[in-house]
């Protein structure tokens, strides 16, 4: 039996229902002892009871700071430790009413919950059992509608957008304690506040499923899936993780979608190809697919020891993905021996000539571009039209914090990284009537061999990266896997057209620091 020490314990707020309910579930299942925390005592009491002896129901109203504080200390009573605090209650504005109506009433109350509440609970769990622990993580559930706009509910926006603001801020500052702060931005998602709204004739479903390239509201497991993903990714922090089946990401003025995409994804012996397998991050990728039965197909410049953990021969097509009839050879060949594909990976790319504009020559802009975006776009085009034959399948593109920040004499690498995640969302609407799911993964600084040889060449301060790094250190290769892994299985079936920055709270960052 585990001591107290050993136990993994998450508290989940708003768990009566919705998502938080789902929460709970899925954490559970993962091993988890969870505090149900609502403000209905006999609720959550019998969800505990749903989920096992072992579980904790709580009545917390977190919009009273006292409440929370009694709250904390019956957890303290029960448990050693926190290692998960899902900020997940929340409320709507109780009118869709513009702007000009609302009253301070309205304000308060909303961020009395959203904003205050999750302030105060994040406060509370950090100070008396993360910080002394010195690890933990924190997953605030905002809404994709802080990056847009609905009439009539300003209020609920601008929490939200707090929020999410407030999630870097913390990720910045509890970093040096090992302790992680992410949040989670669902799109719609069939809960009973969505039910209400529709009976309620406040939402059109069907136009909403319309504007969603995926073509239906998200279920509550599918956000439960991703917040534990986000709790559990060990360089994952100030991160915000859209899942949202592509909403955000849709620019058009016509349908987005001609039918639902269903979240089926082949999890048995899937087929993935790595494009940039060799080495580096690609062939931890190829490693770890490999270690769980996938047939992987490699395709490189270089050469791939072929013979895997459990017997497989991994072809390993050594071609120059610039060779656009040599790509169009191999998808050839995989479509012959395999038929189709489940997962493709982007991961190849080469560095620029680290030199001023000025100086950088034309033909090392070209070739910096040719093989980081054009081959990208050519060899995504090329698996998609085997998953589009089908039945679907998975795009996991690499992109860089350099597309998401400026890198000085990194003109061509931080230019391809950026358009890697201008053309993830693209496709991600595009190819979703195919069943087609395209995510991005933009890694910060990486523990191998690569960035390692930048410090040797002193192209780098490795050191300065550390402590302009919230968690204070690189990224292992595998914490970059973890995150493409993910993105191309059947647990992120509701992510299309999404970023993941995953780089210990790198581009979370915005202050200066002393030397």
């Amino acid at each position: 039996m585990k001591s107290k020490q050993q136990l993994k314990i998450a508290v989940v707020t708003g768990a009566a229902s919705g998502i938080g309910l789902a929460c709970a579930q899925t954490l559970a299942t993962a091993g988890y002892r969870v505090v149900i925390s609502d403000k209905c005592l006999k609720t959550v009491k019998a969800v505990a009871a749903s989920l096992g002896e072992e579980h904790l129901g709580l009545a917390i109203d977190i919009s009273d700071a006292a409440s929370i504080v009694a709250g904390m200390d019956a957890i303290a009573s029960q448990f050693a430790r926190v290692d998960v605090l899902v900020n997940n209650a929340g409320i709507i504005d109780k009118n869709r009413t513009p702007a000009l109506e609302k009253s301070t009433g309205d304000y308060e109350d909303v961020m009395r919950v959203n904003l205050d509440g999750s302030y105060l609970m994040a406060k509370e769990v950090y100070s008396r059992f993360m910080l002394p622990q010195s690890s933990g993580s924190i997953v605030n559930v905002c809404s994709v509608i802080a990056l847009m706009s609905i009439p009539g509910r300003t209020i609920y926006t601008m929490s939200k957008g707090a929020l999410m603001g407030l999630t870097p801020a913390m990720a910045c500052e509890f970093g040096t304690a090992s302790i992680r702060v992410n949040s989670v931005l669902p799109g719609y998602v069939r809960t009973a506040i969505v039910d209400d709204l529709t009976r309620s004739n406040s939402i059109d479903p069907d136009k909403i499923v319309a504007r969603v390239p995926l073509g239906r509201m998200a279920d509550p497991d599918e956000i439960a899936e991703a917040i534990l993903w986000s709790a559990e990714n060990t360089y994952l922090s100030g991160a915000s993780i859209i899942v949202d089946g592509g909403y955000h990401a849709f620019g058009g003025s016509e349908r987005a979608s001609i039918a639902p995409v269903t979240r089926t994804t082949n999890t048995i012996n899937p087929v993935v190809v790595v494009i940039g397998g060799a080495s580096g991050i690609g062939q931890a990728v190829v490693e770890t697919y490999l270690k769980n039965d996938a047939r992987v197909i490699v395709i490189d410049i270089n050469k791939f020891a072929n013979i895997s953990p459990n017997g497989f021969v991994v072809p390993n097509h050594q071609i120059d993905i610039t060779d656009q009839i040599a790509v169009d050879r191999v998808f050839t060949s995989v479509a012959e021996t395999f038929g189709h594909i489940d997962v493709l990976v982007n991961c190849a790319a080469i560095a620029d000539a680290f030199e001023p504009t000025h100086k950088q020559s034309y033909e090392s802009f070209q070739r910096t571009m040719a093989v980081n975006l054009q081959s990208s776009f050519e060899c995504a085009k090329a698996g998609a039209q085997l998953m589009k034959d089908n039945g679907g399948g998975a795009i996991v593109n690499i992109a860089s914090i350099a597309g998401l920040t400026g890198l000085p004499t990194r003109n061509s690498y931080c230019a391809s990284k950026s358009g890697i995640i201008s053309m993830t969302r693209s496709l991600a609407c595009e190819w979703a009537e195919f069943g087609i799911r395209v995510n991005c993964v933009a890694p910060g600084y990486v523990n191998t061999p690569a960035v390692r040889a930048l410090e040797e060449a002193k192209l780098r301060d490795l050191e300065q990266v550390r402590k302009r790094t919230p968690l204070k250190r690189l990224a292992e290769p595998q914490e970059i896997v973890d995150a493409i892994v993910f993105l191309g299985s059947s647990r992120a079936s509701y992510f299309t057209g999404s970023v993941l920055p995953v780089d210990g709270g790198w581009t979370a960052f915005g202050d200066c620091f002393d030397e």
